[in-house]
């Protein structure tokens, strides 16, 4: 496409970035680690698209344009920006991708030539996924008509199922905070839009018995309402009232990463670190509410995270945080409060386990396509499974040494316990005796480190 084209201003230094965004856009663009965010600048026609938007919706600056154009380009040729357009494009052009990586969990922090830049991205991706979306219904509308079979022997392509929280809550954080209002009202507009074209495809993948035949994580996906409903406030939680646990819950309650799944679950675990500590360590509980929600937490989170949590909490979502492997000896030198997280962790997945458990003969027995003399054997299986898990509990903590606080630790006996004798009370009469040993025998000692060890009891 030619300048004249595109509809952006005749300007000397939009006309120079898009030259050299189109002698570039063959170059591979910097992936974002985060599967649900679309890559729309990485496309050839991403960031002129962008540009379009923002110009559209009467943003003519040349530094923004150019940071639109320039916003997808490779980290190789900053030095060649730096000498075209000055350090603060390069600055600029960090900021934005940063927010980007971080699902704009904190783009309200940003200038505001990020913020609109990130509106209009948004709104590429929108576009994109809605073009692949109807494609995708006419697709599915034809193997209708033809029996089930594909069009031709066409591959039916699926376009990734968006995360609506990250859209929503970029939507909240940027409301009458930038210096356009009309972008902001098309935002919302093409938000709308994009909702409605999700929603179609997911009920028609549904309804057609698609939905049935894809892998069980994008499956499961689609059965997901986007709305997750409410989440409660500070002060209807059991949370220690503190301001150190009183900025981890803002952080939890506000990141786009943390379902409600996950934020369920992080207040599961503050609650019992705030009921069983007879010091009330405010960081042990705060830590704590970060460990188990914020789970894909990357450096660019933490660089934001420093103006918003104290440092000690910091440095435990530092060498902490995120799915990782720990070796016994890391385990047992640990500070207290990540030992106590842990402790509290397992806490909380015993008090489900044993809800399960309780739940499961009736779960099996609503399966109508099970024959009824095959339900016990798989109960049996159901159960022994979490049986085992209760002894790789066991186990763990043992090896975390002190933690520290001994009404948690009385507390994960009763819990496990219970669990063990819930799951006794509802294994198969045939097998309703524990297995020799359970609850009884002390951890073997922990084997030499042989190429890691998952100790996360999440």
């Amino acid at each position: 496409m030619q300048y004249h084209e595109t509809g952006l201003p005749q300007d000397q230094t939009v006309y120079k970035a898009f030259m050299m965004f189109t002698k570039n856009q063959a170059l591979p663009t910097t992936p974002s680690p985060r599967k649900d965010m679309r890559a729309a600048e990485g496309a050839s026609e991403g960031p002129l698209r962008i540009a379009q938007i923002l110009s559209n919706a009467g943003n003519n600056d040349p530094q923004l344009l150019s940071l639109a154009l320039l916003r997808g380009m490779p980290q190789q040729t900053f030095s060649l920006i730096e000498k075209s357009f000055g350090a603060d494009m390069v600055a600029t052009i960090r900021e934005a991708t940063k927010h980007n990586m971080t699902q704009y969990a904190y783009v309200s922090e940003a200038s505001d030539k990020v913020k609109l830049v990130s509106l209009a991205t948004a709104m590429v991706t929108f576009e994109q996924f809605t073009r692949e979306a109807e494609k995708t219904q006419e697709m599915i509308a034809k193997m209708s008509e033809e029996g089930g079979q594909k069009p031709g022997g066409s591959p039916l392509m699926i376009p990734i199922v968006p995360d609506m929280r990250v859209y929503d809550k970029l939507s909240a954080a940027l409301y009458d905070k930038t210096s356009s209002p009309a972008l902001e009202q098309q935002f919302r507009e093409k938000l709308s839009e994009f909702r409605y074209a999700n929603d179609r495809l997911k009920g028609m993948l549904i309804e057609s018995g698609i939905a049935d035949q894809l892998p069980p994580a994008m499956a499961m996906r689609l059965q997901q309402p986007d709305d997750t409903g409410p989440q409660p406030s500070f002060s209807e939680t059991e949370l220690l009232d503190d301001p150190k646990v009183r900025a981890a819950f803002d952080v939890l309650s506000s990141h786009p990463g943390v379902s409600a799944e996950a934020f369920e679950a992080a207040v599961a675990v503050g609650t019992i670190l705030t009921k069983t500590q007879s010091g009330l360590n405010s960081t042990a509980v705060a830590s704590g509410l970060l460990l188990t929600g914020l789970r894909d937490v990357t450096s660019n989170d933490l660089e934001f995270l420093k103006k918003k949590l104290d440092w000690d909490v910091l440095e435990l979502l530092k060498n902490y945080g995120g799915e990782r492997d720990l070796y016994p000896q890391q385990l047992r030198t640990a500070p207290e409060e990540f030992k106590q997280f842990l402790l509290a962790n397992t806490v909380a997945m015993l008090d489900r386990m044993k809800q399960g458990a309780a739940q499961m003969k009736d779960i099996i027995a609503q399966q109508p396509d099970m024959p009824e003399e095959v339900r016990p054997m798989v109960l049996s299986q159901n159960l022994g499974q979490m049986l085992f898990m209760t002894e790789h509990m066991e186990d763990t903590v043992a090896t975390l040494g002190p933690t520290g606080a001994p009404q948690l630790e009385e507390q994960f006996r009763k819990a496990l316990k219970e669990t063990r004798a819930t799951i006794s009370e509802n294994m198969p009469q045939q097998q309703r005796t524990l297995p020799p040993g359970f609850g009884t025998r002390k951890p073997p000692p922990p084997k030499p480190p042989t190429g890691g060890q998952n100790f996360d009891l999440d």
